[in-house]
């Protein structure tokens, strides 16, 4: 008990800081200056450049130039206090920021953190002749010792391989792929806890130190590390962060505890770390609430069984408040009804079908118009599917299926599925782009203005059917009439669709709805020429479903991490979506949601 509460103290000096003292009253000199902030390891990257003066006695802040096809950019006051340098950004509607630490010996480089309240990287703002970004200048390489670009070279060699395996669609050419992976996974597993290592004692106190015990930290079990050395590589990682403020420090509080707790052995070391975070009560709630759910599993994982209960409570009070605000906040609009099909004999239910992701900002105005047409249309008659790719970065609400229905249509529409947002309405790309929150209404209506057409066509096929689930087990039966002589390409699809998701992302969306989750047991679907009278059933075990899902989120976190421990698997509040599709042409010619019931 002693050793952690030492543990914790030694953590929280480290987090604080050094503060200036108060008659120091540090300046940052006249002049241009770059904003910017560091994504990955490898590079960093220009965001803006502004012009900072002085008037009346306080400093001043001009936008002087922002990346091409940026958008909107600009920039707010300026404020230097007590050594703590604050400067607020807006992209559109997004509300970024950059806070910093000034040092008197280094006033023209001020290291601190950018980004919103949901994340935020690491960043500096530094002197520049500069006067314009462009795309030669926007990205800066950083320069790395040996040792870590050595790391570097092993670890990207074995995750190459491996997304070069997923593209091609050759089984042997995937096999030698995936062999070759495994062995460069192989070799970087046993060469590379030593170059890391090395780096760490040979560079401490430096970004390449900090990355490098990051990794360690990350390994600790796999390579079978004391307790004692991976606490000793997250104080590295800490301290070199706390060069860049509070506030990244406790973000890499939060993120270092999720590393221990993801690691069986480690656990213990994550309680410190977290404590500290959850400490910060004047973060931001979607910080705070990450710092507190690593601090719950800590606790719970320590045998801490009524702290762990404490810490819930709270957490989920923050949580019910920061839904209750979002949901009367968005969508920012009032979607009108649908006043129902002017034709009597019009029965085409249209789909809409929207690849997103929870890192991605332009993905906020779909994600949101999307939401808008729950409102506004039943189910009868719109079928709404939510896909999440891992484009710009990690997503984990995106699986298997996900993948399989973007490069789908990746087949059927070349050159047309490109990037999140996309739209498809009845398998066909339309509506794309997207942008902030304050463009939502125009999708919306964009969205609608593609759909109420198709309410008013005809289609042979009728559908009919029932979703129960027992347990684990999920049946679908469904009965299809009205085609005659169906082609080999027609073919029946399941779809397992969450209906509500909470998980924030980089993008600040709050609540994912009608999320696809899985296939049913055959993912290319059933030829509706080879149907029973019309007739099939399809069964998913949800057991066995979500740890597919966990498993796919494991192996790939080995390659690329995603920004938080957070993995929402609940699957609750389920329905099963009935796809009649010609592969051909990909049109959806029919569909049908329905409700799961049952235990």
């Amino acid at each position: 008990m002693f050793a952690v509460r030492f543990l914790a103290v030694a953590v929280a000096a480290v987090a604080v800081g050094v503060a200036p003292a108060a008659d120091e009253k540090p300046a940052i000199p006249a002049g241009n200056y770059a904003l910017s902030y560091s994504p990955n390891p490898s590079f960093e990257q220009r965001f803006l450049i502004v012009k900072i003066g002085e008037k009346d006695g306080k400093p001043t802040a001009e936008l002087v130039s922002s990346p091409p096809r940026a958008g909107d950019v600009t920039v707010g006051k300026l404020t230097v206090e007590n050594g703590k340098v604050t400067l607020p950004v807006n992209l559109g509607s997004n509300k970024l920021s950059f806070e910093g630490v000034l040092d008197a010996k280094e006033p023209k480089t001020v290291l601190g953190s950018f980004g919103d309240d949901a994340r935020i990287f690491r960043a500096a703002l530094t002197a520049t002749d500069l006067e314009k970004l462009g795309q030669d200048n926007m990205n800066v390489p950083v320069k790395m010792p040996e040792g870590f670009q050595e790391y570097q070279k092993l670890a990207g060699k074995a995750m190459q391989l491996k997304f070069r395996a997923r593209q091609t669609k050759d089984a042997d050419e995937k096999k030698k792929l995936l062999d070759e992976a495994e062995a460069a996974a192989k070799e970087a597993d046993e060469k590379g806890p030593d170059l890391l290592k090395a780096v760490v004692k040979d560079h401490p106190g430096t970004l390449a130190s900090a990355n490098a015990a990051l990794e360690l930290v990350k390994t600790a079990a796999r390579i079978k590390a004391s307790p004692d050395d991976a606490t000793a590589w997250g104080k590295e990682v800490l301290g070199f962060a706390a060069k860049h403020g509070s506030r990244y420090s406790n973000q890499t509080l939060a993120a270092l505890a999720e590393a221990y707790l993801g690691q069986k052995g480690f656990e213990a070391n994550a309680l410190p770390f977290a404590e500290i975070a959850a400490k910060d009560e004047a973060a931001p709630p979607a910080r705070r609430i990450r710092a507190l759910k690593a601090l719950a599993t800590a606790q719970e994982k320590g045998g801490a069984a009524d702290a762990a209960k404490k810490t819930l409570v709270i957490l989920e009070e923050m949580e019910a408040k920061l839904d209750d605000e979002y949901n009367q906040k968005v969508p920012p609009y009032k979607p009108e009804k649908f006043k129902g099909r002017k034709d009597e004999k019009a029965n085409r239910v249209a789909v809409v079908e929207l690849f997103t992701g929870a890192q991605c900002p332009p993905c906020v105005a779909a994600d949101v118009g999307f939401d808008g047409l729950l409102k506004a249309y039943d189910s009868k008659d719109v079928v709404l599917l939510q896909y999440h790719m891992h484009i710009p970065g990690p997503d984990p609400l995106t699986n298997p299926t996900s993948i399989a229905r973007w490069e789908f249509y990746g087949e059927k529409h070349p050159g047309k599925i490109r990037g999140t947002p996309t739209t498809l309405f009845n398998g066909t790309p339309n509506a794309g782009g997207g942008g902030g929150m304050d463009n939502a209404e125009k999708k919306f209506e964009q969205y609608r203005g593609l759909i109420d057409p198709l309410l008013e066509e005809k289609s042979p096929i009728t559908l009919d059917g029932a979703a129960m689930k027992d347990g684990d087990a999920v049946t679908a039966t469904v009965s299809v009439t009205g085609l005659k002589d169906p082609a080999a390409s027609v073919k029946v699809r399941f779809l397992l669709v969450e209906e509500n998701v909470r998980y924030v992302g980089g993008n600040g969306v709050r609540f994912h709805h009608h999320l696809v989750r899985s296939q049913f047991d055959l993912p290319d679907g059933v030829p509706v020429k080879k149907l029973d009278d019309g007739k099939y059933t399809a069964k998913l075990d949800l057991a066995a479903t979500k740890k597919k899902l966990a498993d796919y989120l494991a192996d790939f976190a080995k390659d690329q991490p995603f920004p938080s421990a957070e993995r929402p698997l609940a699957l609750k509040g389920l329905k099963v979506v009935v796809l009649v599709q010609d592969d051909d042409s990909g049109e959806i010619l029919q569909a049908m949601q329905l409700p799961v019931v049952g235990g």
